[in-house]
């Protein structure tokens, strides 16, 4: 984030990039930083001095100067970035308070970090006991405004809809990904007779078709998310020595690795949080796959050792965009070649198009009822009975599977969605035994 007049990046903003921001995901970094230019924008209007500057000649320690600030931060932005007295409380603004609320929360979080930061013994003269008072002070007034925000922000997760694909939907999808079939020469790339090729797939190139596949599986067999798997590297993959056909895969920043691998891309991808830090099994059928790919079909000349890279010089790791690129040709394909997956008339029809993400949910989705239907069968035959019980077991399983935080409600959304698929069963058995024996009769000369 830069000053316009200067050019320069402004301080506080970028030590908060540098410190809290870097480690996030790429998605992440973008919503924060755009609250906190946001409040930028906010102050100077206001104060007609940078945030920056106002900080600093209170020598970094007037904390609770910001602090008094947000609530005036959600009114500009409530009446539409403009200073007036008067605020819309309508329907259509309830929206807006939600985005507002969001904005505020970040903004919560750059005061934190500004408060752990500057409020110290290195920046204060003040006694530890008066330190230790001002960072207290502002934590609870921080907390008390994250509260409120909660209130509006929450509501709005709970009306997003989680996008996934039927087991139909999911076949014909994946169906597309599939590679020509081919005949290797000496196992050399480039040496390679196309035997029988998928019409479906819109990539023509079979060194790009394995890599996309590849792509898919991670993220539909095993959960990962797209940042996760292009973080994947040569040290990612590990066998064990106890029994050499089982494989572990390392999910992890590449700074957490004792060799570290040079990332060279502008928007580096990053895990969402610490508990996306995890080791998962793999088959032995795709780790063969995977290491076919990178002995065979990835570009010999890349200079890093991460798996999935672009096939044009000069072979840098694959971004984020091209990862997206490529997937809206697959959903044109699956558009064009599954039309009624996408007719109105069904419950099911799909709307828009499909993005990599939707693999990530329907895998999460398919694994809550893979985990609840053998914890049921593993919990009747102990002789515990707690459908209850069985539920939050299988949530555990699948917030350590897919890398959610403890505070994380998305395993919680897919489980309401199961037990309400499961209640809708229910009440359809109930309703055919009911109304089984029931006949009407029309008579036909009326």
């Amino acid at each position: 984030m830069l000053d316009r007049l200067t050019t320069l990046p402004v301080l506080l903003a970028l030590r908060y990039t540098e410190s809290q921001l870097i480690i996030k995901s790429l998605n992440y970094q973008k919503y924060e930083l755009e609250s906190v230019k946001a409040f930028y924008e906010f102050w100077y209007a206001k104060h007609r001095v940078t945030l920056d500057y106002s900080f600093y000649i209170s020598e970094y320690q007037d904390i609770l100067m910001l602090v008094q600030e947000i609530e005036p931060f959600l009114e500009w932005l409530l009446s539409g970035r403009e200073f007036n007295n008067i605020v819309q409380l309508t329907e259509n603004n309830s929206v807006n308070m939600r985005t507002a609320s969001g904005r505020v929360a970040s903004i919560c979080r750059f005061i934190n970090f500004l408060n752990k930061t500057y409020i110290t013994t290195y920046y204060s003269n003040l006694p530890l006991p008066d330190i230790s008072n001002i960072q207290q002070l502002v934590l609870i007034q921080l907390d008390g405004i994250k509260k409120k925000c909660n209130i509006f922000t929450k509501s709005s997760c709970k009306q997003q809809q989680i996008r996934s694909l039927t087991k139909e939907q999911f076949n014909d999808y994946t169906a597309i990904f599939v590679p020509d079939k081919i005949s290797l020469r000496n196992n050399q790339i480039n040496h390679y007779e196309v035997i029988t090729p998928n019409p479906l797939n819109p990539m023509t190139s079979y060194d790009i078709q394995l890599r996309n596949y590849l792509i898919m599986v991670l993220m539909s067999v095993y959960g990962l998310r797209v940042g996760e798997v292009l973080l994947l590297h040569r040290l990612s993959f590990k066998h064990y020595r106890s029994d050499e056909t089982k494989v572990l895969m390392l999910v992890r920043n590449i700074e957490d690795e004792v060799d570290e691998v040079e990332d060279v891309r502008l928007y580096k991808p990053g895990l969402k949080s610490e508990s996306s830090i995890r080791m998962l099994d793999i088959s032995s059928k795709h780790f063969r796959y995977i290491k076919t790919y990178i002995d065979i079909f990835r570009p010999l000349k890349c200079e890093h050792d991460y798996i999935f890279v672009s096939h044009k010089t000069p072979y840098q790791p694959l971004s984020y965009s091209t990862v997206a690129t490529e997937f809206a040709r697959y959903s044109e394909s699956f558009k064009k070649n599954f039309k009624h997956h996408f007719d109105p008339q069904y419950s099911e029809s799909i709307h828009g198009n499909v993005s990599p993400h939707w693999l990530r949910h329907t895998w999460a989705y398919n694994q809550l009822r893979v985990q609840f239907s053998m914890n049921e069968s593993r919990f009747t035959h102990d002789g515990i009975v707690s459908i209850k019980g069985i539920m939050e077991d299988a949530i555990d399983s699948l917030r350590v599977l897919g890398g959610w935080a403890p505070n994380s409600c998305m395993p919680h959304r897919y489980a309401k969605r199961f037990i309400h698929e499961q209640a809708n069963k229910t009440l359809l058995s109930v309703l055919t035994y009911d109304t089984n024996s029931q006949k009407i009769e029309v008579d036909e000369n009326d």
